[in-house]
């Protein structure tokens, strides 16, 4: 029992007991295990809007150009901008089209009411049914997740 650590005693009542020597040095350790390492899956959100919601988009691009051609005032352009802005983003599948679209209907929702103040009650029905549009074009978008194969 030379060199070994441990050493089983036994006593004379029958008990046993373990001892160490501590001038052995403890057996070296083991190599960690490798890591296994699992590629996380990645994925690809895209958004897609009801066709409805972009068939009413083409007719207030129309409208918004009609008004523009006839009265030319500020107003109508920045209507023009917006609606062709958000026609395009309900045309697209990225994720961050639905900005332009949340951003154009709280624009067209806050005008509303300065709309009807000046008694321009054309333009804040149609500030409102832009606003409306937009709320449902949120509401009904679908977002699709991809799975992305990890290579």
């Amino acid at each position: 029992m030379e060199g070994e650590r441990h050493v089983v005693i036994e006593k004379p009542d029958g008990s046993m007991a373990i001892a160490f020597n501590q001038e052995i040095p403890p057996p070296p350790l083991p190599p960690p295990p490798p890591e296994i390492i699992r590629p996380r899956p990645r994925f690809r959100f895209s958004i897609e809007y009801h066709p409805v919601i972009r068939g009413l988009a083409y007719i207030f691009v129309i409208s918004s150009g009609i008004n523009l051609a006839l009265f030319r005032r500020l107003i109508d352009i920045i209507n023009f901008v917006l609606i062709v802005s958000t026609t395009g983003a309900l045309h697209t599948e990225h994720s961050a089209s639905i900005i332009a679209v949340v951003l154009h209907g709280t624009c067209a929702g806050l005008m509303v009411v300065p709309l009807c103040v000046l008694r321009m009650w054309e333009q804040a029905i149609f500030q409102f049914s832009v606003g409306v549009i937009c709320f449902a074009a949120f509401n009904t978008a679908t977002q699709i997740a991809e799975e992305i194969p990890n290579l």
